[in-house]
């Protein structure tokens, strides 16, 4: 790479650095503009393009949104308020993204807990979150079924891709639950007062 070529990319680079320092300035830990008032801003900016591709699928900003407005109005169908926390243990995919902003639209914290952790560790993330609700997905929630004996308080399981026959008094499939949820927006005043 010559030299005009490595001053081009820093510019580049340190044009970009501005743009984002100006973005975050304002933020600080008091501030009312959650990570999901950034989220639906884009949405309303980028409906239809992509906001995640993978080896399966490819989704837009707006199917995106609805998915995560199905998720925040699973958690108001569930009794979850405001200042209440769901444990999120979950693999890389697009409802990671989905849950997390969709309670998050709601006004519900979301933990989200390493997917590596096992055993004692899980265990005390999930203690500490002080969750009621556990969402994880078919390829994390043996490890969180192994730790639950180990947590101080029952947690409800719901997991996505669970198969029928695996759903137990505290597992549930979440499949059917979220896709059946409304995909209109939560009303931003559900969150109004919630800071960072």
């Amino acid at each position: 790479m010559g030299l005009v070529a490595n001053i081009r990319r820093d510019l580049r680079f340190v044009k970009g650095l501005r743009l984002l320092l100006g973005r975050i300035k304002p933020i600080t830990m008091d501030s009312v503009d959650l990570v999901c008032d950034d989220w639906e801003e884009a949405v309303d900016k980028f409906a239809d393009h992509i906001a995640i591709q993978d080896d399966r699928r490819s989704i837009s900003y707006r199917d995106l949104d609805a998915m995560a407005n199905r998720f925040g109005h699973w958690a108001v169908s569930r009794r979850l308020k405001r200042g209440d926390t769901v444990a999120l243990v979950m693999q890389n995919r697009a409802e990671y993204i989905a849950a997390w902003m969709g309670f998050s639209k709601v006004g519900v914290g979301t933990a989200l807990i390493n997917t590596n952790l096992t055993g004692h560790a899980l265990a005390h993330c999930l203690t500490i979150s002080n969750a009621s609700q556990v969402v994880t997905d078919e390829d994390c929630w043996g490890k969180v079924e192994d730790a639950r004996p180990l947590v101080d308080r029952n947690m409800m399981l719901w997991v996505l891709g669970l198969a029928d026959e695996d759903e137990a008094d505290e597992r549930r499939g979440l499949d059917k639950p979220v896709r059946g949820g409304s995909s209109v927006r939560p009303a931003r005043s559900v969150r109004s007062g919630l800071t960072n």
